[in-house]
């Protein structure tokens, strides 16, 4: 049965969302081309000549170092004037990649992220705790306030606080990063009055969802978002796949080591399709993705994003190729395992896998089922040693892998 109250884009015909997507990617270059970036770049093509929407193969791409040397205003195509919000990441090259929106475009975002919310079921009943960067959890505020929902903008770190905010303020839903949540449910005892968590920020595996699920005692909704979306494509009830908005973003999967198009797995290339403050053509996210096309279970017809990896995670160790995921996967369906961290080293011209352990009880009996885990996901058998409590919990989140090899 087709969810109630749903935008009719998003029970839209193939045929129907294809031709406001070419109508909006000929707007998008002629908005774009205005930009220093992509003056130049863009000149050959003319916007007219995009006759079907395939023609985008035939535009280049854009990539995240092309961003960060137009910082600052490279990348905006308007009058300054106009623009009104800026967002960045910080970037370990000195500079960051920026988005910069006006206020048509903040509009068009609430619009859309407001879709997002319904579709997991959010409305005017729910109070929301955001335990985001201040910037991003303005842009979640916003929908969420036109919903008629109640934000609590808290911001990351201070767990004791965050637990208080919970409970004294009755919060139904909280957003946050997965593994930053698995540390704060520890400091909330009993039963809560939250009903929904949307983990963003960070990969969420399906055995980090179930322990958050029976932690929190919740429905968990992934949100994959960036960035240079300045989004979230979150999942809906039917929890199998993050919803793409359409008709404001074109996605596509390349090779990414040719860039050749694939058939919906490999890097994902994302198009905006209705921003002015800084329009994106074609640019490459460097996240592996599966996209699937056909129509959700919950009525949805627009295509649904699958997260799988991030290009270069995978490492050699002792010779075998071990994805950073899977071994997160592996540690996550350990209950006995509060938190971890594996960490690759060298010892003359051996590789060596440590994985540091929080456990509440430490025994040589979790240490070899640890051992007889991590071995089956990689083959490798790694040297398992347990930590005191909270000692490898970062300020936001986890950090999960360390490659001390390409540290040094």
């Amino acid at each position: 049965m087709i969810a109630p109250r749903m935008d009719p884009i998003e029970t839209a015909r193939p045929e129907e969302v294809e031709k406001l997507q070419l109508k909006r990617l000929r707007w998008t270059l002629s908005v774009a081309k205005k930009s220093p970036m992509y003056r130049g770049k863009l000149d050959a093509f003319r916007h007219s000549s995009m006759r079907k929407l395939e023609d985008v193969l035939d535009l280049p791409f854009t990539t995240k170092d092309e961003l960060r040397q137009a910082y600052p205003y490279g990348v905006v195509p308007v009058d300054l004037e106009s623009i009104v919000f800026f967002f960045h990441s910080s970037g370990t090259t000195g500079k960051p990649v920026s988005v910069f929106l006006t206020n048509a475009d903040i509009t068009r975002t609430s619009r859309f992220q407001i879709r997002g919310f319904l579709a997991a079921g959010m409305g005017s009943k729910d109070r929301v705790q955001l335990i985001v960067a201040p910037a991003m959890g303005l842009l979640f505020e916003i929908p969420l306030h036109r919903l008629g929902a109640m934000t609590i903008l808290s911001g990351p770190g201070n767990t004791v606080a965050q637990a208080q905010l919970i409970r004294d303020l009755g919060v139904s839903c909280v957003f946050g990063v997965p593994s930053y949540l698995l540390h704060l449910v520890e400091k909330l005892e009993g039963e809560t009055s939250v009903k929904k968590v949307v983990t963003l920020g960070e990969n969420l595996t399906e055995a980090m969802r179930r322990r958050l699920e029976r932690m929190w005692n919740v429905e968990v909704y992934n949100d994959y978002g960036s960035t240079e979306l300045c989004a979230g494509f979150l999942e809906c009830g039917e929890h199998c796949g993050c919803h793409v908005f359409s008709d404001n973003f074109l996605v596509e999967t390349v090779d990414p080591k040719t860039g050749e198009p694939t058939d919906d797995r490999g890097e994902l290339v994302f198009t905006t399709l209705y921003r002015e403050g800084s329009p994106l053509v074609r640019y490459r996210t460097g996240d592996i993705v599966r996209v699937e096309r056909d129509r959700c279970g919950c009525g949805r017809t627009s295509p649904r994003l699958f997260f799988e990896g991030r290009i270069g995670d995978m490492v050699k160790i002792k010779g075998s190729a071990v994805y950073p995921t899977t071994l997160k996967d592996a540690m996550f369906s350990i209950e006995a395992v509060s938190n971890f961290q594996f960490v690759v080293s060298r010892e003359g011209s051996l590789d060596v896998l440590l994985v540091r352990v929080e456990a509440k009880r430490p025994s040589e009996a979790l240490r070899a089922e640890i051992e007889e885990r991590v071995k089956a996901a990689c083959n490798v058998t790694p040297r398992v040693e347990f930590v005191s409590p909270g000692s490898l919990r970062g300020e936001r989140k986890t950090r999960y892998f360390v490659d001390l090899r390409q540290d040094a």
